[in-house]
């Protein structure tokens, strides 16, 4: 979950480098290839982040279908956690 929340911001600034360079870049040759570097960045990292996600949901299918649920009752107390300090944060 942790990983989940740094990729997205890391995620958020290859994208807008990426946009940047499509948006305000002037196509030069050397723009060319920095522009191709982006490109591949962010499919690496679309792949990375994918993988992450697909392995939070056979954890949680893992959790669901367990015989105990050890397992089940760790993720949800992980998320309670984070759902109290969210609810019960005190706005100024």
């Amino acid at each position: 979950e942790i990983f989940d929340k740094l990729g997205s911001s890391f995620g958020q600034d290859i994208f807008d480098a990426l946009y940047s360079n499509l948006r305000f870049g002037r196509m030069k040759k050397r723009d060319q290839v920095k522009v191709i570097l982006h490109v591949g960045f962010s499919q690496l990292y679309v792949l990375i982040h994918a993988f992450i996600l697909f392995c939070q949901l056979i954890a949680f299918n893992v959790a669901l279908n367990s015989a105990s649920y050890t397992l089940l009752h760790l993720l949800v107390s992980n998320n309670f956690a984070e759902l109290k300090s969210t609810v019960f944060k005190r706005f100024r």
